[in-house]
């Protein structure tokens, strides 16, 4: 067998025939213990086995692959390479440099996850430990100043004992950031460095490699072609004539030698050039091997250092940890031994001796009876001692506490326990100086703090702002001396503000200003005067959008409810200003207006809108409703209502103001109606309904159906691609304003033959697909008919009814009240029809 060099590694051969002579030693060592353990232990094999020496070579392979499991390397695991092995291969392998600096790159990435989860550990754990030693410093003067109490030193040693473990819990991570981060991020942002300066050189090297090879490839075809021409110009062309016998020259042949010359010329220069380039392209490959195995090589030990840095540094840190929680369970047991001698009792039984050192008094004497002897001569005075006799000594004339028989009051009886004197900590001064403190032992005596009865507390009192009020009157905030303030500001109760906060009112920042204690409203002194939300006497909610956004994301208590905007707005309209000229007509302030949606958004329906002006809150109204990003009637129902629209339009006989319309026109309507989501279809309900208050007072305010319908047509009809998408016509927007007028101002005139007489649906249960939206029992309702657009109404029962008289009409003008009479007529006829109040066919027809 050849020797190996020395100073070089030994030959992978030699390698294996060392690990085969070791596992046999292994086999001989396992074999020979196995044989010296029976032979101890007297174990025999059986005499009924049959094949003994069969069974005990599979013993010792299976104990030999379960050693060699565990005590290195098995024989088919590979061998470990050297570092130049490492190095060779890389270099020999496609993208093993791209391969290396990869790996240099994954592990920086993965050092920097170490140290962002461990500086992230360390920030959460000093935050833990100080948190821990704050509560413990108050913990341990709570528990220091009652005495007498039982395991009192026990837990004193705890809370000392959270401390000490705090701040080693802080010194382990100071240490650990000296010890650990700085080391392995110092090693990372030297890797990271090199690795950045390797790939640069990596690049710059292919670079001239690249640029060198296409050189060569260039100038190898010019030196083809230009040897090409060459032998072409050298051979000659078969046309050619052939040359005549001359005693010179002639020009032809002068012209093809001075062709052959210059190609030869040309050629020599290609071939030059083309052996330079070779030259060149083998030494940028030459440049390109060492600087590869350059940086393969100083990546390899840049890895290996960084290896050795991260295994220190872990060894280090758990080190750190198995310090710092080995101190804790030692702490614990010594903690557990001093508790375990105590004796139930024992600090109680010290209270009461230091109490009472002396043996107990003897009891006090016992009351007797005494009877009535009248006297002949004896003062009104005379008369009251004889009749409460002589009161009993005192037992101890120097004790500072009274008898469990005296009373304590002059002449009154005093608080029974648990009363509501003593829950507040005494009814005067002079019991709060006789009352114990909390210890039961001897010590100072100190004037007690009564809490405040009222909603404020002492501290708050303390800290009131001197321009608010003195005290509370009739449960509400106290008028200030120098702000006047608004009726919705005089339902909160207000203190000083405890910090920067949002004023409520108008939208800015503030650091200094008032809060109501009930519903924390913030607002500033100023915004007092015009403050509109009211006191919901609970938390007010976070500001909520309500003004351009979609219908069906507005904030409802169920998803069948009608907006707040809208019920509070026609609620405030219907309750003072049903009779104002040209309500709806009439628009309102900018400035108010805007303050007044603001105040929506801020406060919900808990906005007073009592102040302000009837044109203010239908602005409001109208505003909401224009800006939905989804009509109170959805885009998509949107042709369906301008196609009934018109047919209302090229009826006569279904004018709007007609009081008898087709019932095919009002069962349409009502099909359509009943296919709209329940809030819309409630929503819709609630606004026609007010409509149709509105336009019964149509004397005073002069707002005509026809005119609320001009008003409202284009807000609640609104087509799907209309002036707020920007891709409308202007013709088809102009001509079918005349159709939403038209059909809103249906809507309103004959509210109650398509809605019902009731200002609302049932909420009781939500609104079916199936049944008709108008009031009725809702199981005895059929199923709606098929969506009929009614283009040319020709029912003959129509038809042949008689137009109204002329005189008749003018006698319901002068008698409102007979309009309810001819709407009833219409009802009986059409239920004489076969059709129901609402349209739908009765069940027996």
């Amino acid at each position: 067998m050849d020797a190996a060099e020395p100073g070089l590694p030994p030959a992978p051969e030699s390698r294996k025939r060392y690990s085969d002579i070791f596992w046999s030693l292994d086999n001989l060592e396992i074999s020979l213990g196995n044989v010296t353990f029976d032979m101890l232990a007297g174990d025999t094999a059986l005499p009924e086995d049959p094949e003994p020496h069969k069974a005990a070579p599979a013993t010792v392979a299976s104990e030999t692959s379960e050693g060699s499991r565990w005590s290195g390397p098995s024989l088919e695991a590979p061998v470990p390479l050297t570092g130049e092995e490492l190095d060779l291969r890389l270099i020999r392998t496609k993208g093993g440099v791209d391969a290396a600096l990869d790996y240099a790159k994954t592990w920086s990435r993965y050092a920097k996850e170490l140290l962002a989860w461990t500086e992230k550990r360390a920030s959460y754990e000093v935050e833990f430990a100080k948190s821990i030693m704050k509560i413990a410093e108050a913990g341990k003067v709570s528990i220091h100043q009652q005495s007498h109490m039982p395991l009192q030193y026990i837990y004193t040693l705890f809370l000392e004992h959270d401390l000490s473990l705090g701040t080693l819990a802080m010194d382990t991570v100071a240490q650990q950031k000296r010890d650990y981060y700085q080391p392995l991020a110092a090693k990372r942002t030297e890797i990271e460095k090199w690795r950045k300066e390797f790939k640069e050189q990596w690049l710059k090297e292919q670079k001239r490699m690249n640029e060198a090879v296409q050189a060569l490839r260039r100038a190898q075809l010019q030196y083809v072609q230009r040897s090409e021409d060459l032998r072409a110009r050298s051979q000659g062309s078969p046309e050619d004539p052939a040359p005549q016998a001359s005693p010179g020259p002639s020009k032809q042949q002068e012209r093809r030698r001075r062709s052959r010359e210059e190609a030869q010329a040309k050629a020599q220069e290609a071939e030059a050039l083309y052996q330079a380039c070779v030259r060149e392209a083998n030494a940028r490959q030459q440049d390109l091997e060492t600087t590869k195995q350059r940086i393969v090589s100083h990546v390899r030990k840049l890895v290996l250092q960084g290896d050795e840095v991260l295994r220190r540094v872990t060894l280090g840190l758990f080190g750190l940890r198995g310090a710092q929680a080995e101190r804790g369970p030692r702490a614990f047991a010594a903690l557990a031994e001093c508790c375990a001698p105590f004796q139930p009792g024992q600090r109680y039984q010290e209270f009461v001796r230091l109490l009472q050192p002396d043996a107990p008094p003897p009891p006090p004497p016992a009351f007797c009876f005494q009877e009535f002897s009248p006297a002949v001569h004896s003062s009104p005075l005379d008369s009251r001692k004889k009749l409460s006799g002589p009161l009993p000594p005192r037992l101890d004339e120097s004790s500072a506490e009274p008898g469990s028989w005296e009373d304590t009051s002059l002449g009154c009886q005093g608080p029974t326990p648990g009363s509501d004197v003593d829950s507040v900590g005494g009814g005067s001064e002079s019991r709060s100086l006789d009352s114990p403190t909390s210890s039961p032992g001897p010590a100072t005596r100190h004037l007690v703090k009564a809490s405040s009865i009222g909603t404020e507390s002492s501290d708050d009192f303390e800290e009131r702002d001197p321009d608010l009020g003195d005290g509370l009157e009739n449960g509400l905030g106290s008028p200030f001396r120098k702000w006047t303030l608004s009726t919705a500001a005089q339902t909160h109760r207000l203190r000083r503000l405890r910090g920067p906060a949002k004023c409520r009112e108008c939208e800015t920042f503030m650091v200094s200003g008032t809060e109501c204690e009930e519903c924390l409203l913030t607002c500033h002194k100023r915004c007092l005067e015009t403050l509109l939300i009211l006191c919901g006497h609970r938390r007010l909610p976070a500001r909520t959008p309500l003004f351009g956004v979609d219908f069906l994301q507005l904030p409802r208590d169920f998803p069948e409810e009608v907006p707040f905007v809208v019920t509070k707005c026609t609620a405030e309209i219907e309750h003072r200003a049903l009779g104002v000229q040209g309500i709806y007509r009439v628009s309102g302030s900018r400035v108010r207006v805007e303050r007044l949606c603001q105040a929506f958004e801020n406060g919900r329906a808990l906005v007073e809108l009592s102040g302000n002006s009837p044109h203010d809150v239908t602005s409001v109204l109208k505003r909401f409703l224009q800006e939905l990003t989804d009509p109170v009637v959805p885009f998509h129902f949107y042709d369906a209502f301008i196609s009934l629209a018109k047919t209302l339009h090229a009826d006569p006989g279904d004018d709007p103001g007609t009081p008898s319309p087709s019932p095919e026109v009002i069962r349409s309507l009502k099909t359509l109606l009943v296919h709209l989501p329940d809030s819309n279809y409630n929503t819709l309900r609630h606004l026609v309904a007010h409509l149709f208050r509105v336009a019964a007072q149509f004397e005073e305010n002069k707002m005509s159906p026809n005119n609320l319908g001009i008003v409202f047509g284009p807000t609640l009809l609104r087509p799907p691609d209309g002036p707020r998408a920007g891709g409308a016509s202007p013709v088809t927007c102009l001509l079918d304003s005349g159709h939403q007028a038209q059909l809103v101002e249906f809507l309103i005139v004959h509210y109650e033959r398509i809605f019902g007489m009731d200002e609302l649906p049932l909420t009781t249960e939500p609104l079916p697909q199936d049944p008709s939206p108008v009031p009725g029992p809702l199981t005895a309702s059929p199923q709606p008919p098929p969506l009929i657009l009614v283009q040319e109404p020709q029912s003959p029962a129509v038809a042949g009814e008689p137009s109204p008289d002329p005189k008749s009409h003018s006698a319901l003008e002068k008698h409102p009240e007979a309009t309810y009479l001819v709407m009833y007529g219409i009802e009986l006829k059409h239920v004489r029809d076969g059709l129901g109040t609402n349209g739908s066919h009765l069940p027996g027809k």
